[in-house]
């Protein structure tokens, strides 16, 4: 997947900031070279409000969006560690051998899976994803092996289980590239351009530049800027952390047994 500006939230901020302050800007100077008079000031303040209430809107869809996304990748990071964890369990209804190479395999898979989350470098985790793959080869290999020569409700529950960690990883893909589109950004880009652009024009000739150029861009960028945060799945202030997949790590790593399904 390419990377853009969006993938990092803060040089969003940055580039709204000077972007809507440039618009602005240019809305004054239009002003001082194509005036308007004052008889025209009721249709430009309608033109301007009816500007900055789309805007609203196209941002609050935005931000819904965002958050939706946000809070599948929180439910993904607890569904893979509860199958992880069932697993796990399920483990032990092997074979002896193959019981201890799955738990072993698992316990590495849930190291590599916490450290894919944990890690804000987009090519650290291409690495990392890439491990999980040889991975889930390795568990998927040997539970398939015990089931072909098992063939038992009990080994049908082992696979039915190791399935559902594989299929789990998968939807975390999924999720993880399922962003806000692209043609929504540049709806709210352009529009929030002619809303700087308008409010530069309209803007009394008294104005001072901190309300004009900063106070109005700056909150335009801000908002910009927390959609990108939490689209972001890497980079940025509010990201999913694998507080599951690590209460599963200091149970697995605990002395004491585990009292059957009870992982999380």
């Amino acid at each position: 997947m390419a990377l853009s500006i969006l993938d990092y939230p803060l040089v969003t901020l940055a580039v709204c900031l000077v972007l809507f302050g440039a618009a602005s800007f240019a809305g004054l100077r239009l002003r001082g070279l194509r005036p308007f008079d004052e008889g025209s000031k009721g249709e430009i303040d309608l033109v301007v409000n009816g500007t900055l209430t789309l805007l609203a809107l196209i941002i609050g869809f935005s931000f819904s969006m965002a958050v939706t996304r946000f809070e599948q990748r929180k439910t993904n990071e607890a569904r893979e560690a509860n199958a992880i964890g069932t697993a796990y369990d399920q483990a032990g209804l092997l074979d002896a051998g193959d019981a201890a190479t799955v738990r072993a395999a698992l316990k590495r898979y849930l190291d590599e899976r916490a450290a894919w989350y944990a890690t804000s470098s987009y090519a650290t985790a291409r690495r990392l994803r890439e491990r999980e793959l040889a991975t889930e080869e390795q568990l998927w290999t040997t539970v398939e092996r015990a089931a072909k020569a098992h063939q038992t409700p009990i080994q049908a529950l082992v696979v039915s289980g190791m399935s559902e960690v594989i299929d789990n990883a998968g939807d975390v893909d999924a999720a993880y590239l399922n962003r806000v589109p692209l043609a929504a950004w540049a709806l709210m880009l352009v529009i929030a351009v002619f809303a700087c652009i308008l409010i530069g024009y309209s803007a009394p000739p008294a104005v001072s530049v901190f309300r004009g150029f900063v106070v109005l861009p700056f909150m335009f960028a801000i908002a910009f800027f927390l959609i990108a945060d939490l689209d972001a799945t890497r980079d940025g202030l509010i990201r999913v952390h694998p507080e599951n997949l690590l209460q599963l790590q200091r149970q697995l790593d605990a002395p004491a047994p585990r009292a059957g399904l009870s992982h999380l």
